[in-house]
């Protein structure tokens, strides 16, 4: 695992510890949903915070 850094350290959860770890909210409504759906295909977010209006893309290529 690596050092511990500035805004906190590494760690291994299982999928059910996840929603109950103190991580920034944004990333409970936008990765772990995703991470969820890994078996019906492939998603990607992009998600753009360098201005005050915040743009997600979500790119999805589900299997059929």
């Amino acid at each position: 695992m690596p050092d511990d850094f500035e805004e906190g350290s590494f760690g291994v959860f299982e999928r059910d510890q996840i929603d109950a770890l103190d991580i920034p909210q944004m990333d409970h409504k936008l990765i772990w949903p995703f991470y969820d759906k890994r078996n019906l295909g492939f998603w990607g977010i992009r998600a753009d915070f360098s201005s005050t209006q915040t743009k997600i893309k979500i790119e999805a290529s589900p299997l059929k």
